[in-house]
């Protein structure tokens, strides 16, 4: 498969936290108040990288050829 590199749209939001709080260790075992502020912090933090326009993230995707 190939591959597409491409920048973030606020779709990608809910996946971008996703992968940042596992690769920060966290589990859906977690205390669920913990979990609640970890999400709305990194939500805020993601976020601002996908809106302004100063800023990016980019997502790398398999694409079919």
């Amino acid at each position: 498969m190939k591959t597409s590199l491409r920048s973030a749209k606020i779709d990608d939001l809910d996946l971008l936290v996703y992968i940042d709080l596992l690769n920060e260790g966290y589990t859906s075992n977690s205390e669920e108040v913990a979990i609640t502020e970890e999400i709305k912090k990194h939500r805020n933090k993601i976020e601002n990288f996908i809106v302004h326009q100063d800023k990016g993230t980019l997502i790398l995707e398999e694409i079919e050829s």
